[in-house]
């Protein structure tokens, strides 16, 4: 498994192999190929339709007993993406794509801070392709900003009409929160489909986009992602919401 974060424009990738699982209570555990659970280790649970992933670090070795990182709760939704790559792929299938025996030979720790020499870069990894957004205002509102912008690509339409559909959340893809200002955003490792794209300008600062947030009213703006290419889109935040 290859993890990949990001913070003040400097990035880095860890790669971690199973080494713990427990298959009557759903969990997995993945570890640093070389420093193993005590570098980094990223713990999946999963309940019924749900899942936990639990990342642990020793901030770079500052600290003898990892601490928790992060945590991401998420519920099962729609499934479109994955089995267009299930059914691309053939999986499940016992096939080797990639030996990493000797990848970290000479190395404390499976991690890289200069992707050109990581053995799986992303150039080589199949079936994904990116879309870049570019992101307007409309000029008829006198405070566009508002506090932050909000950009969401969709498996399908979250909208019936001009209505919110109740299981909106199950179509989730990719989304960003994004600085006031923000002209364009690049979403990489996309799985090749078709998306809806939304943007959405929160006044008040408190993230849910209610009524007096404003948003696009395009309810049909198709964005296809095809694999090994960069699509690109525009979205216009040019209404109110009711």
């Amino acid at each position: 498994m290859r993890t990949q974060g990001c913070f003040k424009n400097s990035c880095c990738d860890t790669y971690e192999v199973i080494d713990s699982v427990n298959e009557e209570k759903g969990y997995y555990r993945f570890a640093d190929f070389q420093g193993g659970s005590q570098r980094a280790s990223t713990a999946f649970t999963f309940r019924g339709d749900s899942m936990i992933m639990e990342v642990y670090t020793s901030k770079f070795n500052k600290g003898k007993t990892p601490v928790l990182h992060s945590r991401w709760l998420a519920v099962s939704g729609d499934k479109t993406s994955a089995n267009e790559a299930i059914a691309h792929f053939g999986y499940p299938k016992k096939t080797m794509i990639r030996n990493f025996n000797e990848a970290f030979s000479g190395m404390s720790e499976s991690i890289f801070f200069d992707f050109t020499n990581e053995p799986y870069p992303e150039k080589e990894r199949p079936y994904t392709g990116s879309a870049k957004v570019s992101i307007s205002v409309s000029p008829e509102f006198s405070d566009p900003a508002g506090k932050e912008l909000f950009v969401l690509l969709t498996t399908q339409s979250i909208l019936d009409g001009l209505k919110l559909r109740n299981d909106y959340k199950n179509y989730y893809s990719r989304y960003v929160f994004l600085p006031v200002g923000t002209q364009s955003v690049t979403f990489r490792n996309m799985h090749p489909g078709t998306y809806y794209l939304y943007a959405f300008a929160d006044m008040n600062g408190d993230k849910l986009h209610l009524k007096g947030d404003l948003m696009s009213s395009a309810t049909d703006n198709i964005l296809v992602v095809t694999e090994n290419s960069s699509a690109s889109a525009s979205v216009i935040i040019d209404m109110v919401i009711p």
